[in-house]
């Protein structure tokens, strides 16, 4: 068996009802297209772990994990308790009510919190690839954090 494709048990999803993401119990963002959910994938890894693309936020060594949503919420918490301590992954994808209309800003959002413990490392990797991983894609760092692009598309 692959280890590098999770059981569909092993994921959260979080959407603002114009798209949706997957969220693996390992912090991995697997699956998402954005901005609508038929638009092509950015995230695809549960497809193809190699090509697919990936957002992951984890601790670094051994961890275990647990995932849970806030009451009444798509806010999705992951819990990953460490020999060093505790953290929690908050991710959710904000939108809201104007005037009886919905409205979303096609975000996601992700926090990371030291629930207890020490200082625990984390690895970060922000492998975005557009269109089902057709293509480059191409990350250019600025003042404000990263954009990632290929040809005329832009995250």
């Amino acid at each position: 068996m692959d280890t590098r494709y999770k059981k569909i048990a092993e994921y959260g999803v979080i959407g603002d009802r114009c798209s949706a993401a997957l969220v693996g119990i390992d912090g991995s963002i697997d699956w998402c297209c954005l901005p609508y959910f038929d638009s092509p994938s950015v995230f695809a890894a549960i497809l193809d772990a190699d090509k697919g693309g990936k957002f992951q936020i984890c601790p670094v060594g051994r961890y275990s994990s647990e995932q849970s949503y806030e009451e009444k919420t798509n806010i999705l918490t992951t819990l990953f308790k460490t020999p060093s301590g505790t953290a929690s992954l908050t991710d959710f994808m904000p939108c809201f009510m104007r005037n009886g209309e919905f409205r979303s800003f096609r975000e996601i959002h992700r926090h990371i919190d030291l629930v207890d413990g020490n200082d625990i490392e984390f690895v970060l990797k922000f492998d975005p690839r557009f269109d089902y991983a057709v293509g480059n894609t191409y990350i250019k760092s600025t003042k404000n954090g990263l954009i990632a692009h290929r040809k005329n598309k832009t995250l």
